[in-house]
């Protein structure tokens, strides 16, 4: 069986997404009460995944970093390159980089900027692992064929003939 190459090249593909619902109980309180208290997420094309691991490096480097400098007798030093690589003890390890750039990069509904990210895997982290998780299930999955939306006009009525 041959690859249809030229089915592949009219298609039209979008990202799969998926709702999940929302564990912690401070996020569901600002839901209204009678809408579903779920987030809407998305699979993730090549260049969101590579923001991915590129957040996830950047926190290993500033690691090693931090950890090369303070084992010398330059403390100084270290300061300084905390200061500024705008880093202190609540930095971000490489894994919590990496699920929360996936969680930034997915995420569909509700949209949210970096530093509201940031908030919401303060206050609600396992929220985040579980939608970064299935962000991960929809990517790994592939993009699905766009779906063709059916119109909804209605017949025109015809006038009488006169």
């Amino acid at each position: 069986m041959a690859f249809q190459l030229d089915k592949f090249k009219r298609t039209e593909y979008e990202p799969r997404t998926a709702e999940v619902k929302v564990k912690t109980e401070a996020i569901q309180a600002l839901f209204d009460a009678e809408d579903k208290k779920v987030f809407v997420v998305k699979g993730l094309s090549n260049v969101e995944i590579a923001r991915t691991h590129a957040a996830r490096d950047t926190a290993k480097n500033r690691e090693a970093l931090l950890i090369a400098s303070e084992a010398s007798e330059a403390v100084d030093v270290a300061e300084a390159i905390k200061g500024l690589m705008e880093l202190n003890d609540d930095t971000t390890p490489a894994k919590a980089a990496f699920y929360l750039e996936t969680f930034r990069q997915g995420l569909v509904e509700p949209k949210m900027e970096f530093l509201e990210t940031l908030k919401f895997s303060k206050v609600a982290a396992f929220d985040v692992q579980i939608m970064a998780n299935e962000i991960l299930e929809l990517t790994g999955l592939g993009y699905c064929e766009k779906k063709t939306r059916r119109s909804t006009r209605t017949a025109k009525s015809v006038s009488p003939s006169s």
